[in-house]
């Protein structure tokens, strides 16, 4: 007894000197790299905190419209700072595809519209919420929540979106389910009854068609838009 004591109390008193030890080298660590909130920003240039949105490229440029996102991967000075956006163009009947952000709640400013549909889903035995949004409206999408824009008029659609963190990060639906999803497993084809032909089909339809995406056949006949 008295000697699983002493050893209970030696490995006790190591445990104490290594936490000890690692203690005193992170506190050394920070000392010989202090980095405060104002050096973090001292680290960019002045050109970091401007961007020419419209100059950009956009990295969706479906037929449907084009986006420019600005997250902390376009913008680095953007690191903690919780805020980022996008310039949205959406043709004539275009659409942004159902979508959601994981880690932040979307701001929507609409430059110019005439009928900008703003729709999502809320959680199961929630609601389905669609508005009609137009030139000088604003409207918000709840964190994490599935959600798509639809411009149902003839013109373009142009607005931002705003989000609450620097890394908002998105999930597309489609992509997600019937592509990555159906190559990891097959528990989509349990969960909708289909068999892998059906989900290979679907999965090569939403590869056919980028975000954003053309519209309907009806809005681009109403339209006089051939598709």
């Amino acid at each position: 007894m008295r000697f699983f004591l002493l050893v209970t109390l030696l490995i006790l008193a190591c445990s104490s000197v290594v936490e000890g030890q690692s203690r005193r080298a992170q506190g050394q660590q920070v000392a010989a790299n202090p980095v405060t909130f104002q050096q973090m920003l001292q680290q960019f240039s002045t050109s970091d905190f401007v961007q020419n949105v419209l100059g950009t490229p956009p990295t969706s440029n479906g037929k449907g419209g084009a986006i420019r996102p600005f997250s902390v991967k376009k913008m680095p000075a953007l690191r903690n700072q919780g805020v980022s956006f996008a310039h949205y163009v959406l043709e004539p009947c275009g659409m942004n595809s159902p979508q959601m952000h994981p880690r932040a709640t979307e701001m929507n400013f609409v430059i110019n519209a005439t009928q900008l549909e703003m729709g999502f889903i809320e959680e199961n035995g929630g609601s389905v919420v669609v508005n009609q949004l137009r030139s000088g409206f604003m409207g918000f999408i709840p964190k994490a929540y599935i959600h798509w824009h639809l411009n149902r008029a003839c013109e373009p659609a142009e607005f931002v979106a705003m989000w609450n963190d620097e890394d908002p990060g998105v999930t597309t639906i489609a992509n997600a389910l019937f592509i990555e999803m159906a190559q990891a497993t097959d528990a989509l084809e349990t969960a909708l009854r289909m068999d892998a032909a059906e989900i290979d089909s679907i999965a090569g339809r939403v590869n056919q068609f980028p975000n954003p995406l053309e519209g309907v056949k009806e809005c681009l006949q109403r339209c006089g838009i051939a598709n």
